[in-house]
């Protein structure tokens, strides 16, 4: 008698976690399927040839096969052979996301190809049907991206976190650090044609990344609020930032508004003991984001190290960057969760 209570009691969990998982694996898939229709209503597409989840009885390890990610407006697009969303089926919003090694973007009229080494992210998601999370880690082993136009780069260690601004009322806050990223020297240019020349030159020979920066959008910021574009960025905070090259280092501060994509605020420069005169020269063709000529660009760089101690205040207004009245380059516009 009791061994068949024994059966019975057995074979019941059996049946109640064979349930819990098959009802788990519907809502996994079908949180991906609420997306594709979500970014559908606002002109943007995640597409993919099918969805299988696996890992009976203690995972869901579900695959998206050939997704692919269009936004028409920005205009960008991405896809790859397949993305993997991994989590223990009792610990379902926590989640380990993986990337195949080979994928492609593009972005206007430029294709990028990317080879990520162990690119892959952890999740900590909250009990919602909205991809909310608690906090997201992004690392990678390495990442070289080739544009069509012949430019290369390879990103070696490269980590990301993002969390929620605490505290918790702050939902429309997001805190990012990328911290020890080594960028090794680069091969032709970072920055394909498309975008600024000064970015483009900026990022080049860079030899250490290390940012500690607070976005502020104007709702509660969630993934799929992010992807659908009901939200948009409205403030920078950049607490430090450290952008080091061969030649020197600087290093970043202050706080930025956003309206309708357009920055606008005051940063702090700092190149340190090395100045400015150092710092320049680790780009070799300054001019290209200076509208000034070399000898006039290390002549100011000379004055600057001579009268400020390495460090100024510039102001970002109507898409210009300005010094002392004067208009140094144009600054781009900055979108995030927003297209136009």
């Amino acid at each position: 008698m009791k061994f068949r209570i024994l059966i019975g009691v057995i074979v019941t969990c059996i049946l109640l976690w064979s349930g819990y998982w098959f009802y788990g694996k519907h809502i996994h898939q079908s949180k991906i399927e609420n997306l594709s229709f979500r970014l559908q209503s606002a002109d943007k597409f995640l597409d993919y040839d099918n969805i299988h989840t696996t890992g009976f009885p203690n995972r869901f390890d579900t695959t998206i096969k050939q997704p692919t990610f269009i936004d028409p407006h920005f205009p960008l697009s991405w896809k790859a052979e397949f993305l993997q969303i991994l989590s223990l089926s009792y610990q379902p919003y926590r989640l380990i996301v993986v990337w195949p090694q080979q994928q492609t973007i593009h972005i206007g009229n430029e294709r990028i190809e990317v080879n990520a080494e162990g690119l892959r992210a952890s999740l900590s998601l909250r009990q919602s049907d909205k991809m909310d999370f608690d906090n997201v880690i992004v690392e990678s082993d390495s990442i070289q991206l080739s544009g069509s136009n012949g430019w290369n780069h390879r990103f070696s260690k490269l980590l990301l976190a993002m969390r929620h601004k605490e505290p918790l009322e702050h939902q429309n806050a997001i805190e990012i650090a990328a911290r020890a990223v080594h960028l090794p020297a680069a091969s032709g240019n970072l920055a394909p044609p498309s975008i600024n020349n000064w970015p483009q030159l900026l990022l080049n020979n860079l030899t250490n990344l290390n940012l500690a920066i607070s976005l502020g959008f104007s709702g509660s910021f969630t993934g799929q609020e992010c992807a659908a574009g009901s939200i948009e960025l409205q403030q920078i905070d950049i607490a430090e930032s450290v952008l080091k090259w061969k030649r020197g280092q600087l290093m970043v501060n202050g706080q930025l508004n956003i309206a309708d994509g357009k920055p606008s605020g005051t940063l702090t420069l700092d190149a340190g003991k090395r100045g400015f005169a150092n710092l320049f020269g680790n780009f070799d063709t300054p001019t290209h984001f200076l509208p000034f000529s070399a000898q006039a660009i290390q002549s100011a760089a000379f004055f600057l190290d001579t009268f400020t101690d390495g460090q100024i205040r510039v102001q970002i207004k109507e898409g210009k960057l300005i010094y002392k009245g004067i208009a140094i380059s144009d600054i781009p516009e900055l979108r995030i969760c927003q297209s136009t």
